[in-house]
């Protein structure tokens, strides 16, 4: 397998190319816990007083290379958790071939 390193800001352009579909703080159509690709954030967990799974916050779903992923809506607060969590390191990348 080939791999390549991005940053952030090419990363994120390179994954929104894809087909997406937005989901907004709250929904309930989930049935497992999802993590943002980009920064790690838990954006669909599960709620012990209402038994199910919702969002934490706006999200992207994304066809991405033949996968599904997800993706925090808001750009800047992805960032921020990212460098909070990771500082700068660059993404891993596999090319698809």
């Amino acid at each position: 397998m080939k791999y390549r390193y991005m940053a952030y800001a090419p990363f994120r352009r390179e994954i929104m190319k894809g087909k997406r579909k937005l989901f907004r703080k709250g929904d309930h159509r989930f049935q497992d816990t999802c993590y943002c690709i980009a920064c790690g954030f838990p954006l669909v967990t599960y709620n012990k007083n209402d038994c199910d799974y919702s969002t934490k916050r706006k999200m992207y779903k994304v066809l991405y290379n033949g996968s599904v992923v997800y993706l925090c809506a808001n750009s800047t607060i992805c960032k921020q958790y990212r460098l909070s969590r990771k500082g700068d390191e660059p993404f891993r990348v596999v090319i698809p071939g």
